[in-house]
């Protein structure tokens, strides 16, 4: 669908969720200028951030393997020969597994942010074996942003939960609002590839009134 863009450029707001592994140099072209021209994105997809933003900056130059016979991308390094998903970001490396296994939840970070309208709760439960997160260090048991992300103009925790992936033990995986520069399309990622699944969406109000105010926020406004 990505590769028709008589589909998607006519939305406003388009959503990703479930796994998303594997893109086609003409699907990346097209999201990118789909994002460049203002469309907004919500996502509740695995290593989706790090498969998509990064591109072409001068200080993360990256390399693509294709199949040659599908055009599918196989793997993304970068210009020292790291992973992607391993070096930059909004990724299972920066997230991980929940500390709090049996009962994961996010906490809200920003809760006079529009997409948590009519949420008196402090908490989401999110349930999930593994969360996407970013580079950040812990102030006063707060996230906050690395500031060695570079190439975006905004990036925002909403909500957050605090996470492990192997040695790592003070990771986040959380719930950001991104944008790639001042005239793109706002990104929301809701951190899991679980957010739409029976155990969440489908049986917790919470979500569904998240995931809505969400979409509100994004669809822009009529005059």
């Amino acid at each position: 669908d990505l590769e028709d863009t008589t589909q998607f450029f006519q939305s406003d707001v388009i959503v990703f969720y479930g796994i998303i592994s594997f893109w086609t140099p003409e699907m990346r072209s097209n999201f990118l200028r789909f994002n460049a021209k203002g469309g907004s994105t919500l996502v509740a997809a695995d290593n989706f951030m790090a498969n998509i933003f990064w591109w072409e900056k001068e200080d993360q130059k990256l390399a693509v393997k294709y199949n040659l016979e599908t055009g599918a991308l196989l793997s993304w390094w970068s210009h020292a020969g790291v992973l992607v998903s391993e070096s930059i970001g909004f990724s299972y490396p920066y997230g991980g597994k929940p500390m709090n296994v049996f009962e994961p939840y996010y906490k809200l970070y920003n809760n006079k942010h529009p997409i948590f309208k009519d949420i008196s709760n402090a908490m989401i439960p999110v349930k999930s074996e593994v969360f996407s997160g970013t580079s950040i260090s812990w102030e006063n048991e707060l996230p906050i942003i690395s500031n060695q992300i570079k190439g975006l103009d905004t990036i925002q925790i909403l909500a957050y939960n605090r996470c492990k992936y192997k040695k790592l033990i003070r990771n986040m995986g959380g719930l950001l609002l991104i944008k790639s520069d001042s005239l793109s399309g706002t990104i929301v990622s809701m951190g899991c590839r679980d957010w739409f699944s029976k155990n969440n969406y489908k049986t917790s109000s919470i979500i569904q009134k998240v995931t809505h105010n969400t979409i509100d926020f994004l669809v822009p406004k009529k005059e």
